[in-house]
């Protein structure tokens, strides 16, 4: 039987115009996705290199002043630009670099809302980090349109345009009761038909997935694998909510309408419902956070400067000096342990705002559990790499680097000494932060989806124990 009703869904393929053309429209944008994706991650790896390059340049710049000419002015200026600690702070850079993972250019996800690198010196850490691009509120509204946009919002929409009226026709002609003879088993008739409807949409999808690991070169296999799933038993869910609808045995109008709500339900109003219930995050400490991207200053006062310095060696006892005689260094050494000090009472303001965010994408999560678009954009988003996760993960790994950065040339202040070339040598790296991937997580929602599949499909098959009837 089943080879007899794909060979008339075939059939009924090649005659309907309207359905394959809306095949080979999802096919172009899916494939334009691909192309805007790594439009957006090139011009975005571009910067990053073009920033990477003229950090090593400033570097290399700096190191060959070590071998200046010190019998002339400038020469000495130019050693002491690269000998004294004072100097080095504030003008040595260093740069935290945000790359891109390899299936980004198919999920952007959050990577268009925070920067991509962070160019670092000894100065506070937050003047120079909460410092960012001004971005175009109605692109970031509209979001991209990328391969996980057209899986999400669009592959639903066109299994709905193949598979609302697999009954819905038979009804209308009459000819519903001579299938139910002719087959003897009305639901499997209608599983089949959906099966190879679904299934058209599943294999134009499959080859998007295909062309955009292609394109992205180098890749995990398992992430490929892991992406292909989310996105096949996604299309499942939707095959069942049709199913579902067309168990009702109601004409193609009710049925058109019935899986157009769900997907503005899905797609519009639960995600909207859920902002609403939760509410916004409260802006704690937001007066105290925009105050933190002013530049530090200090009174120039050696009771400012005691003050700074005696805070500053509660916490790091081994710089304390032996004798109280001020030395050459006494007041850059202060200004330091200022920032320092600065930095250290501002970490726990932010830490309880990145706290409070990440209690609020917790609660949006619960409260999507349901929702399969929600869910898939997630799981897709974490195998990219590009989640809310991953930019926290890699501004805590900047936070840290800045430490480095930090103790890279006040180390030598604190001791009272020059820098030398094998200071230089020692001087830190970043190390960019591993994927915030949590395989619990990324497993709770695909058991989700696949739940949603079973219900969906039960609900319809037990829906169909009856013979239809007008």
């Amino acid at each position: 039987m089943i080879r007899t009703i794909f060979h008339s869904e075939y059939l009924q393929f090649r005659r309907s115009p309207a359905i394959w053309t809306g095949l080979l429209c999802y096919l172009f944008l899916g494939l334009y996705s691909i192309y805007y994706g790594r439009q957006v991650i090139a011009v975005q790896q571009t910067k990053i290199a073009e920033a990477a390059d003229s950090i090593s340049r400033a570097q290399i710049a700096y190191i060959k002043n070590f071998m200046a000419d010190t019998t002339t002015s400038s020469g000495r200026y130019n050693y002491e630009k690269a000998s004294v600690p004072s100097l080095v702070r504030f003008n040595y850079p260093f740069l935290a670099m945000n790359r891109p993972g390899a299936l980004a250019p198919l999920c952007i996800g959050q990577r268009d809302l925070f920067p991509l690198y962070y160019p670092l010196t000894a100065q506070s850490y937050y003047v120079q980090t909460l410092k960012g691009d001004i971005y175009n509120p109605f692109k970031l509204k509209a979001g991209n349109f990328d391969l996980a946009f057209v899986i999400v919002y669009l592959m639903p929409l066109l299994l709905c345009a193949c598979c609302f009226d697999i009954l819905s026709a038979e009804l209308r002609s009459g000819t519903d009761r001579l299938l139910t003879i002719a087959s003897g088993n009305l639901r499997l008739l209608l599983l089949y038909r959906l099966l190879f409807r679904s299934g058209l949409v599943m294999a134009a999808t499959l080859l998007l997935c295909l062309a955009g690991f292609f394109s992205a070169g180098q890749m995990n296999f398992r992430c490929g694998l892991g992406w292909i799933m989310v996105t096949l038993i996604y299309a499942l869910v939707w095959s069942g909510i049709n199913f579902w609808v067309n168990s009702f045995k109601k004409d193609g109008t009710f049925n058109a309408i019935a899986v157009l709500t769900a997907w503005v339900s899905i797609m519009i109003i639960i995600p909207s419902a859920a902002d609403l219930a939760l509410g916004q995050v409260s802006r704690i400490g937001e007066v105290k956070l925009a105050a933190l991207m002013r530049s530090r200053n200090m009174p120039e006062t050696d009771s400012a400067m005691n003050a700074a310095l005696q805070k500053f060696y509660l916490v790091n006892p081994r710089y304390r000096p032996k004798d109280t005689i001020s030395g050459r260094f006494y007041y850059f050494q202060g200004y330091s342990a200022f920032l320092f000090n600065g930095d250290r009472a501002a970490d726990s303001l932010t830490d309880a705002r990145y706290e409070l965010l990440a209690q609020h994408q917790q609660q949006l999560a619960r409260f999507n559990a349901v929702n399969p678009a929600y869910n898939t954009s997630e799981m897709l988003s974490m195998l990219a790499g590009t989640t809310l996760a991953d930019e926290w993960a890699f501004k805590s790994a900047a936070r840290s680097f800045h430490r480095q950065v930090f103790w890279f040339a006040n180390r030598p202040l604190f001791e009272s000494r020059l820098m030398k070339p094998l200071d230089y040598l020692g001087q830190p790296k970043f190390q960019p932060p591993s994927a915030a991937f949590i395989l619990k997580n990324w497993f709770v929602d695909l058991l989700a989806l696949t739940i949603g599949v079973v219900v969906f499909g039960l609900a319809g098959w037990i829906k169909l124990r009856h013979r239809p009837s007008l």
